[in-house]
């Protein structure tokens, strides 16, 4: 009874995960020039970028002790940065390592994370080196536990004087594979 009430999610046994989902850029509460402070009105929709189509793919895979290692890539289209209107296309490539928390909440089903990774956005045509700091929630669904309902947020700032910092969010649908089952 032990082992069936530890083995969920993302594990040894089920060391791969893609995700595949609908992802929102909001430049507004970055603190940046010509934005909001940091985390004003950060849950504002009127600010955000939305991808009503598949525009968000994650491939993550298990190393061990709660930690994953992954690339993710997304693309949108930018109508507006904050209140100024635009149309610009939206290209990313991200490395991160996870981290499950669910290693010390010991949850069955709801599983939160922690990321932390670098990648290269492109706002129309300027490209800039990102770091990214986030966090999500996994409900894992079914007897087996094998396909889970992903939600995520994190920030992307970056290193230099240019580019635009922002938040991307996620909302889709990961699936475990990979399994010696």
């Amino acid at each position: 009874m032990l082992i069936s009430l530890s083995l969920s999610a993302q594990s040894k046994d089920e060391p791969w995960q893609f995700f595949v989902g609908i992802n929102v850029i909001d430049t507004f509460p970055t603190g940046a020039p010509g934005s909001g402070d940091l985390l004003d009105e950060i849950l504002y929709i009127d600010h955000w970028n939305i991808a009503p189509y598949p525009s968000f793919l994650v491939v993550k895979k298990y190393l061990g002790a709660g930690f994953s290692f992954g690339t993710r890539f997304s693309l949108n289209t930018i109508n507006q940065y904050g209140d100024t209107s635009a149309s610009d296309n939206y290209y990313n490539v991200d490395g991160i390592v996870s981290y499950n928390l669910n290693t010390l909440f010991k949850g069955e089903r709801l599983m939160p994370f922690l990321e932390l990774g670098g990648g290269y956005s492109i706002f129309d045509e300027q490209g800039a080196g990102y770091f990214n700091l986030g966090a999500g929630l996994e409900l894992w669904m079914g007897e087996n536990k094998k396909t889970a309902l992903t939600v995520e947020s994190f920030y992307k700032n970056i290193g230099q004087t240019y580019g635009v910092k922002h938040f991307q969010r996620s909302l889709g649908v990961a699936f475990l594979f990979g399994g010696d089952k």
